[in-house]
């Protein structure tokens, strides 16, 4: 049989549900509607009765839909406003007048900022573009929707628009695509456990397969959405699924099978309100397959005369729903029969009833085949003068080359003098960083002349001192006196050693880039260090706090520096402090190592830090290397430098190491 027979069913069946569904629920919402407030519940309820008479009476659809509108304006409610619009919409797209239908979809997408409305409006106006045949319209605002939907996990959305692309897909006669997507709208439908929508998929990708005479897919997604039905109880669905059964059956031969399934649709369509479209095409197969058989068994009249009876009783019903094609069918079907029963003469009525509705149909198809061919004759004209116009824009194109070549060359002729240009450049740029670098090395010689005219004249100028007092008035001096003095004075000098070889260090650093060479090594190191460096201050006294005997990964040379540094200003700072005391502590946190010395000497403003935080300060060191070469050292171990000093009440001085330091 024919896939037109099965489909026509399908529609019909939908429109009979959507009817009997629509017509109960109009009831129960005009009965509770006057009872109810001017809210969003009001504006639901019209809503609804507007959706529902869309299949029923859309013309009082529009009407509920503009109702709907006008409340959802008055409560100033966006999302109401948007679905009265889409519902109005959908009401004029019944009565297909989709310009107006668009315009409504047009002002609901407007109206609302909710992306749930928005892609069921995107895919309404899908829906319509289809209904004109506009497929690639259709198909643009189709994936818009499902975009959204696929956003917002909208798994009640996303079903129908994989379904309304499987249809136009269906319909272009892409039928892989078509199952592919129908396949994608039956694991949707799965996931939100919709049984009515996956009834009717398996039965719309049952018919793809047959019309592409995959009979074995097609009978299992009959099987598998006729459980469906059992399981809802939807009678019409289940003879439809048993007509369509039966009409694969017929196309495979198996014709028992066939009659089988034909009576049983027959049976459940007669439990309920009896289905005239599923009863004319069983009665339609099983006069097919009476009259194959017939002929299988050499014209067999008992067998002929079943398959008239069928056919006769079809064409009753065919009638009534107004179906031509399958008149058309059977009225030819019997004209076989009554020819092959040698029943001539009616056979020559059923022949010409045939070809009355053969000619009907073709007179419809025909006015589309006219439309193509004149739109043919229009696309050779258009093809004529687009060879013309070919012929025209070669002639520009060739003048258009010639033009682009003397482009070209200025363009190159440009390039090389901008090239050349920009090598100059370069090279200016070059020499001018060459000068920078010049002006900056004779600025860290003038910071080093500087240093050691502070920082090495007291020291040298101390020994000399001793020396001569030495030479020139030995009596003053007791055994004892010269022995301390003489310890004292060897110690200085160390310690001015080691102060030399810090101060080329950083001098080196300063003037070639100087890498820093980390390594781990504990804390306890460093503060033994700078116990032994200012072994001789005897008059302070000096702690070190290092109880969690920590550990560190840095340059040892430059954080040693550091803490000499800060130690012998701390020594500066109390030369006038009774009781002076000096404390060095080493802590973790949860940013890294925290170094602080901490003294109680007479404390200073932050202007006299300036230079550990300034680096334009380079001149007027008053203690050790002074703080901007603390500065400088604590910058190239990434170590951060924090001073909290009050007069009257001492200093504090804080090196925060990273934690990547820390171990």
């Amino acid at each position: 049989m024919k896939k037109l027979f099965i489909f026509l069913v399908c529609l019909f069946i939908c429109t009979v549900q959507a009817q009997k569904e629509g017509q109960a629920l109009i009831d129960s919402l005009q009965t509770v509607l006057p009872k109810m407030k001017d809210d969003t519940l009001k504006v639901n309820a019209l809503r609804q009765l507007s959706f529902a008479y869309h299949n029923i009476n859309p013309e009082q659809g529009i009407i509920y839909g503009q109702k709907t509108l006008a409340l959802a304006k008055k409560i100033n409610w966006s999302d109401g406003v948007a679905n009265a619009y889409k519902n109005i919409g959908l009401n004029y797209s019944t009565l297909s007048d989709f310009p107006s239908a668009l315009n409504y979809y047009a002002l609901g997408l407007k109206a609302s900022k909710n992306e749930k409305i928005k892609s069921d409006l995107l895919n309404n106006i899908g829906l319509t573009y289809s209904y004109q045949s506009q497929y690639s319209k259709a198909l643009s605002y189709y994936f818009q929707s499902l975009k959204i939907k696929e956003k917002l996990h909208y798994a009640q959305g996303i079903a129908p628009t994989y379904y309304n692309i499987a249809a136009l897909y269906y319909a272009l006669g892409d039928t892989q695509k078509a199952i592919f997507y129908n396949q994608k709208a039956l694991q949707a439908n799965k996931k939100i456990n919709n049984q009515q929508g996956l009834s009717r998929i398996l039965l719309t990708l049952g018919n793809i397969y047959y019309d592409i005479h995959q009979f074995d897919s097609a009978l299992k997604c009959y099987e598998n959405g006729l459980k469906i039905t059992e399981k809802l109880g939807d009678k019409t669905a289940q003879a439809t699924y048993l007509a369509s059964t039966a009409n694969v059956f017929y196309e495979q031969k198996k014709y028992a099978l066939a009659i089988e399934y034909c009576k049983n649709a027959n049976a459940i369509t007669n439990q309920g309100t009896p289905d005239e479209s599923v009863i004319s095409l069983c009665s339609s197969i099983m006069g097919s397959v009476y009259l194959e058989m017939a002929k299988e068994k050499n014209n067999q009249p008992e067998l002929l005369k079943k398959a008239r009876a069928h056919f006769i009783y079809s064409v009753g019903l065919n009638k009534k729903i107004n179906h031509q094609k399958a008149l058309f069918e059977d009225y030819d079907r019997l004209y076989q029969i009554d020819q092959l029963q040698g029943n001539y003469k009616s056979a020559l009525e059923f022949y010409q009833l045939s070809k009355v509705y053969k000619d009907s149909i073709f007179s419809a198809e025909n006015k589309e085949t006219i439309k193509n061919l004149e739109d043919k004759r229009a696309i050779e004209l258009r093809d004529n003068q687009i060879k013309i116009n070919k012929l025209e824009l070669e002639s520009k194109e060739k003048q258009k080359n010639y033009l682009m070549l003397g482009i070209l060359l200025l363009g190159i002729i440009g390039a090389l003098l901008w090239f050349q240009n920009h090598q100059r450049k370069k090279a200016n740029r070059k020499l001018a960083d060459l000068n920078l670098e010049l002006a900056y090395s004779n600025k860290i010689k003038a910071q080093l002349l500087s240093i050691l005219n502070h920082d090495l004249r007291s020291p040298v100028n101390s020994f000399i001192h001793f020396v001569q007092f030495q030479k020139q008035s030995p009596e003053l001096l007791t055994p004892e006196s010269k022995e301390r003095i003489e310890n004292e004075t060897l110690t200085s000098a160390k310690n001015l050693l080691q102060t030399m070889e810090d101060l080329l260090l950083w001098t080196k650093d300063q003037m070639d880039n100087f890498e820093t060479q980390p390594k781990t090594f504990y804390i306890s190191e460093l503060f033994k260090d700078i116990k032994t460096h200012f072994a001789g201050e005897h008059h302070i006294e000096l702690q070190l706090h290092d109880s969690a005997n920590l550990q560190i990964h840095t340059d040892p040379n430059y954080l040693k520096t550091i803490l000499r540094n800060l130690t012998a200003n701390a020594v500066k700072a109390l030369e006038q402090t009774q009781n002076p005391i000096i404390i060095w502590k080493a802590e973790q946190n949860e940013k890294g190592i925290l170094l602080s010395i901490t003294d109680n000497g007479l404390g200073a403003d932050e202007e006299q830090f300036k230079a550990l935080y300034d680096d334009t300060e380079v001149v007027g060191i008053k203690t050790g290397l002074g703080l901007h070469l603390i500065r400088d050292l604590a910058k190239a171990i990434e170590a951060k430098i924090e001073v909290k000093s009050q007069i009257g009440q001492g200093t504090t001085i804080q090196i925060s190491l990273p934690k990547k330091s820390s171990l």
